[in-house]
C-alpha cells in the first residue's frame, strides 16, 4: 500500500510538472532547475541535467519532510484526525 502511495505521488508530481512545462512553454529541465535555484542561485541554470536532478531531489525531499511532519503531528493532535479539511 505504501509503494502505491509513493508511486501515485511521483506520478502526480510528474504530471503537474509536465502540465506546467506545457502551459508555460518552458522546457521541463528548466522548471526542475528552478527548484535548485534556492540552493545554488543562478548557477542552477548553467549546469544542465545535474542541477535538474538536484532540483528534483530537493523537491521530493522537501515534500517528504512535510509529509513526515504532518504524520507525526497528526499522531499528537487529534484534531487533525477529526477534521480532514483543517488538517490538510
Amino acid at each position: 500500500m505504501r509503494l502505491a502511495g509513493l508511486s501515485l505521488a511521483l506520478f502526480t508530481c510528474s504530471m503537474i510538472l509536465s502540465f506546467l512545462a506545457w502551459w508555460e512553454k518552458t522546457p521541463l529541465v528548466q522548471i526542475v532547475q528552478y527548484m535548485a535555484n534556492g540552493a545554488l542561485g543562478m548557477a542552477a541554470f548553467t549546469d544542465g541535467l545535474a542541477t535538474a536532478l538536484l532540483g528534483a531531489i530537493l523537491h521530493y525531499g522537501v515534500s517528504f519532510a512535510i509529509a513526515v511532519v504532518f504524520i507525526l503531528s497528526a499522531n499528537q493532535l487529534p484534531v487533525l484526525h477529526r477534521n480532514a479539511i483543517l488538517g490538510g
